[in-house]
């Protein structure tokens, strides 16, 4: 019986070892570098390599991840990994190429949305001013052509009216919206956009910057003027 105990205790032990040895946990990677100098004032340590460029190695190392260029390594180093300065360099040229035009790229895209930002805001101060200097107007369009959209237009006004209160006073009612026709009837509006057929509302300058035709054989009667549409 005290045979057949022993024999158990063992063979628990032996088991229990075994599976000790078969948790404990796999060796780290093996560093390739202990330290690695990197030009005249950097050093990095525990590096391994974890691939090489014809110009450059990336390195793993205790500090995070670097890309580092096979000129400011030792020759030693250099001649483990065959480097060849001659194509280093080629590629170094190409690669500085490629970046110099995406930083062109960035620049030029950059540029172009200020541009269009910058319109975008002349665009709306220029409303904002024809809001309040320019003739309210409206119309129907007649024509489009190249000289612009000949609208049958009117002046919107506004008169003043009076009603009753309940208390029977005479009060300040709500203006009234009246259309005055302008004197030429008709005009040619630029700066616009709309179709034949179609009720255009908005505001016009009263310069007016010349004069054009309805039809080729009419004489110049219509004038021209900027306008712009009213946003919805």
């Amino acid at each position: 019986m005290r045979v057949f105990s022993a024999i158990l205790l063992i063979f628990i032990s032996s088991a229990q070892s075994q599976e000790v040895a078969e948790e404990k946990p796999a060796a780290t990677d093996p560093v390739d570098y202990l330290e690695l100098q990197v030009g005249d004032d950097k050093i990095l340590r525990n590096c391994r390599v974890t691939r090489k460029e014809a110009d450059a190695l990336i390195i793993a190392h205790s500090g995070g991840i670097a890309r580092v260029s096979l000129f400011d390594v030792n020759p030693e180093i250099q001649k483990d990994y065959d480097f060849d300065p001659i194509a280093a360099l080629d590629k170094y040229k190409k690669d500085q190429l490629v970046l110099s035009k995406m930083r062109k790229d960035r620049f030029l895209k950059a540029e172009k949305y200020k541009a269009l930002e910058a319109a975008k805001a002349d665009k709306e101060r220029a409303y904002e001013a024809a809001t309040k200097e320019w003739i309210p107007a409206t119309g129907v369009v007649e024509k489009v052509n190249r000289k612009g959209v000949f609208v049958s237009a009117a002046k919107i006004t506004f008169v003043p009216t009076k009603m009753k209160s309940t208390l029977g006073f005479t009060v300040d009612g709500p203006p009234k919206k009246v259309l005055k026709p302008l004197e030429s009837g008709m005009v040619c509006l630029t700066g616009i956009e709309a179709k034949v057929g179609a009720h255009w509302r908005g505001y016009i300058n009263p310069v007016c910057l010349q004069h054009v035709s309805f039809k080729p054989d009419e004489p110049l009667d219509i004038s021209v003027h900027e306008a712009v549409t009213l946003k919805d």
